[in-house]
């Protein structure tokens, strides 16, 4: 039997579309709090966190390749023209954040004896690359999308790459993580900048604030109006900030998104044991 559609209605409804500036956003956050994360030793991820990350990664990557698959498989860019750019838009973008989470992660590793989830990390990387690539091929194939279309994306993917490896040199301070960048050289190239700012205290915190908001201020208007997988989105999203520790999350702005996903997540729980009574 079907489980009640009420809770069923009660926790999709608090589903909202996260698009990819917000990805952006909390790429930033991660990158600017991810060395506490990995710093403090006391603290361990907690297992269902990590795995809930792994999970929500894939069944977007899934829906991703599945999506990819449909598209490569057009003649001409059709009346799904501005949807199947959005959906390069997202994975392009999205992987800002994937390579900085992966980052933290693998920093996390190097201070702690018998950690595994710098693995973890890895892993969904080469799962969102592979998406990408497979993005990539059809845009350069040219058939599945609008000239001035593929144009866009190819200028915001050098704009991600761009944008990741200043993200990527800001954690370079604390472990050796330019393989997680686009370009390493760069990256170093930016983490000594960064770093060299930092010597200058409250100002060169100033510049790095700046920095920051030039690149949120980058990712604000979308280049398509459409979000294909902000649901899940959304849910890596807290798959993520649900690895960090409570008074790293508290007075930020993804306090109430944690507590909204908790509360989904309580919903979701409910509604298998109603599930499970049923077929009983």
């Amino acid at each position: 039997m079907m489980a009640s559609p009420w809770i069923l209605a009660r926790y999709t409804s608090m589903l909202q579309a996260m698009h990819p500036s917000e990805l952006v956003d909390l790429a930033v956050f991660v990158a600017d709090k991810g060395y506490l994360l990995a710093e403090d030793t006391a603290y361990r991820i907690p297992d269902p966190a990590i795995e809930g990350f792994w999970l929500s990664h894939k069944r977007r990557a899934d829906h991703w390749i599945r999506a990819l698959r449909r598209i490569a498989e057009q003649q001409s860019p059709g009346r799904c023209r501005l949807q199947n750019a959005a959906l390069m838009e997202e994975i392009f973008t999205a992987e800002i954040l994937t390579r900085v989470w992966a980052a933290v992660l693998h920093l996390y590793d190097l201070h702690r004896e018998h950690a595994e989830a710098g693995g973890m990390g890895q892993s969904v990387l080469l799962a969102h690359l592979e998406a990408r690539n497979h993005a990539l091929a059809i845009l350069l194939k040219g058939m599945s999308f609008a000239e001035e279309d593929a144009i866009k994306l190819q200028k915001l993917q050098q704009r991600n790459e761009r944008w990741t490896d200043v993200l990527i040199g800001r954690l370079l301070g604390w472990g050796d993580v330019a393989r997680f960048a686009a370009d390493p050289v760069r990256a170093r190239e930016f983490s000594a900048d960064i770093h060299r700012r930092e010597e200058l205290g409250n100002e060169g915190r100033q510049i790095w604030n700046l920095m920051t908001a030039s690149l949120t201020a980058a990712y604000a208007v979308p280049l398509f109006r459409y979000c294909p997988s902000g649901i899940l989105h959304e849910r890596v999203a807290a798959s993520i900030l649900a690895c960090f520790p409570g008074d790293l999350i508290r007075g930020t702005l993804y306090e109430q998104f944690v507590r909204r996903q908790e509360l989904l997540e309580r919903c979701e729980r409910l509604d298998r044991m109603l599930a499970e009574v049923q077929v009983n």
